[in-house]
């Protein structure tokens, strides 16, 4: 590993042997070679491991470490931890890096000691409706500092700082805990809110990291108990959250919450948090969760009733 590199990528990687590749050659074609990287492998079963191996082809900046399968955030804090350097740069096994996103944060980092966050403008590569995030600065690359975290994400839906688009400071995330193990949904956001009060922070307005996302069916397959679970942690973190605009943005977390809980079909557990979380439902949500927990219960009624014996006169 090179000696003084300014940041360590830290890459979780868990079942994605068909884009590690893909990922790990984003790193490669940094204009930037101040870097070294760390591919944590949690417990692949299909190859991954491997496959990056493959990939990093005797690259003395790359380093590859198993573990038993432990969950993404078990992962990125094993690279955190493996971290040699000021700076971590986190990009997940799917996602890839424009050439210049290491350059970028390095250009705004070595101007100001104090940060502990820089995020970038992303894309996610939907095949027909390509989407940009860029929280409203555009991506003439204007560079925002302390910009107001909750405030962007009760406008624009969500928090302005991505898994695959930023780097920390690496005593700073150390300092928070780092990212909550067991927590397999919204663990990153939890992370990012928990580094707002270790220091200042930056948003590059330049896309430069692509979201692939991996989701393939998951629109439509139900979430799992433990992506619910998950989720409730976030549920419950912005329940307490003081900004003037933590109402929006329980709303749009609530919201999500709602939808996740009908593609489970569990109409009573979706009812029981609207029960709980009335406030913070939008009206238009409300209404169709009660619409659908209806519909739910009718069903239900409907499959337990018994059918009716055959007429044996007829």
């Amino acid at each position: 590993m090179p000696a003084g590199s300014q940041f360590t990528v830290v890459i979780p990687l868990f079942n994605k042997a068909n884009f590690i590749g893909r990922a790990i050659a984003s790193v490669k074609l940094q204009s930037s070679s101040d870097f070294r990287a760390v591919i944590i492998d949690d417990g692949s079963t299909d190859g991954s491991g491997d496959r990056a191996l493959h990939a990093i082809g005797g690259d003395p900046r790359f380093e590859l470490i198993r573990q038993d399968n432990a969950g993404v955030s078990s992962a990125r804090n094993a690279g955190v931890l493996a971290a040699r350097t000021d700076w971590v740069a986190f990009l997940d096994a799917d996602d890839e890096w424009q050439p210049g996103f290491l350059a970028a944060i390095a250009d705004v980092i070595d101007g100001s000691a104090d940060l502990t966050m820089v995020s970038t403008a992303y894309v996610e590569d939907h095949p027909t409706d390509p989407v940009v995030n860029d929280w409203g600065y555009g991506t003439n690359g204007y560079v925002a500092f302390d910009y107001d975290f909750f405030g962007l994400w009760a406008s624009y839906g969500g928090p302005p700082v991505w898994s695959s688009a930023v780097a920390v400071r690496r005593d700073a995330i150390l300092s928070t805990g780092g990212f909550p193990v067991g927590i397999s949904l919204g663990e990153d956001i939890l992370c990012w809110m928990a580094l707002l009060n270790t220091g200042r922070r930056a948003f590059i307005a330049r896309l430069l990291a692509t979201s692939h996302g991996d989701d393939s069916g998951s629109l439509t397959r139900a979430p799992s108990p433990r992506s619910v679970a998950s989720h409730q942690h976030l549920v419950d973190a912005v329940a307490r959250l003081e900004h003037p605009a933590a109402a929006a943005v329980r709303k749009h977390v609530n919201t999500s919450h709602c939808y996740m809980l009908m593609r489970t079909g569990d109409s009573s557990l979706l009812l029981r948090h609207l029960r709980t979380h009335f406030a913070s439902v939008p009206l238009r949500t409300w209404i169709r969760s009660l619409l659908f927990a209806i519909g739910a219960e009718r069903q239900r009624l409907f499959s337990r009733r018994p059918k009716a014996a055959p007429n044996r006169n007829a």
